[in-house]
């Protein structure tokens, strides 16, 4: 647009928003008509001339128009151009779109996240997403896990950013997220008091699902819920327990064992970290009954049957098991 031409306009524009306009001020009951039909011409005029380059001086100048021109376009530049914004007006445009209504908050929101999901790291980005955050900080949080779960290999990126709004990820936890959502969670989430106080439950869907062979950190938080958890869903124990087994059976897996390994027997001196596994799965379901034991082994050698063996042997060791119950069995 050319600036002479939009700064007459953005001129416009702050006359007919000024409630002390002479022009208006005659009388009481059609100025309101022409102000609405004045600023309802230059909204449009405003929005179908202007370009990402613009966006500074209406920012400036009519922050309220920002939201909505950014939430007409498709083409990434305009958010590029959003987020390279000066600090104030970001905040000048959030601000604005916080007085116009739920819906063009929450699409300004989604679609913010989105491009900054897309965007390098950079505490500019962070600090841009905190702003949002002030907006609606549960819907902020939302919005950044569905973008993320369409992009997880961006996840590792946004981890100390969602570590900062734990209260927020546990209320996001508890309100039945869809699969991908729990699983970028999984990997994202503290492993701290209010998260492992939830135990198992919330997590149930995610380990039944196909999600949980993709899970990389987040087997390692799952086992540690498992541990914690007074009495861990055995389907639940058996499948994570199964995967995670496989996984330190083929590779060093280092984050997730550093998660679960003050959980288990043994010490740092020993290698086997498949058998500490299995030695810490067999003390958490020793006390539950035989029938629950017998179950959580057939599922665990259903999944991967190395680690149904190993379980089994542990339990035999602790003479939780009857010596004529062998894997296979219908016992």
């Amino acid at each position: 647009m050319d600036q002479r031409f939009l700064a007459q306009e953005l001129g416009n524009w702050n006359a007919v928003h000024n409630p002390h306009n002479v022009l208006f001020d005659a009388l009481p009951d059609r100025p309101q008509s022409a102000a609405s039909v004045a600023r309802a011409e230059l909204r449009e005029v405003i929005i179908e001339l202007a370009s990402p380059a613009d966006l500074n001086e209406i920012a400036s100048k009519a922050p309220s128009l920002v939201a909505e021109i950014l939430t007409r376009q498709t083409d990434s530049n305009w958010w590029l151009a959003w987020l390279a914004l000066p600090d104030s007006a970001i905040d000048n445009s959030l601000a604005a779109v916080g007085d116009q209504g739920v819906g063009l908050k929450s699409e300004m929101i989604l679609r913010a996240c989105s491009a900054l999901v897309a965007s390098e790291p950079s505490p500019h980005r962070d600090a841009v997403w905190e702003r949002l955050a002030i907006q609606d900080t549960r819907f902020a949080l939302e919005a950044l896990i569905s973008n993320l779960a369409s992009r997880p290999g961006k996840s590792g990126e946004w981890r100390s950013v969602l570590a900062r709004h734990e209260e927020q990820l546990v209320a996001v936890l508890e309100a039945t997220p869809p699969n991908d959502w729990l699983a970028i969670l999984s990997e994202l989430v503290p492993a701290s008091r209010p998260i492992l106080s939830r135990g198992t439950r919330p997590w149930l869907p995610l380990a039944a699902s196909d999600h949980l062979a993709k899970l990389q950190r987040g087997l390692g938080l799952l086992m540690l819920v498992g541990l914690k958890d007074r009495t861990p869903d055995p389907a639940f124990l058996a499948s994570v327990y199964a995967r995670l087994y496989r996984r330190l059976a083929e590779s060093a897996a280092t984050e997730e064992w550093r998660l679960i390994e003050s959980e288990l027997p043994g010490s740092k001196s020993d290698w086997d970290r498949c058998r500490r596994l299995a030695q810490g799965v067999a003390r958490k379901i020793a006390s539950r009954s035989r029938r629950s034991r017998s179950k959580t082994i057939h599922l665990a050698a259903a999944e991967y049957s190395p680690a149904g063996k190993g379980l089994e042997d542990e339990l035999h060791k602790r003479g939780l098991l009857p010596i004529s119950f062998r894997l296979g069995s219908s016992d």
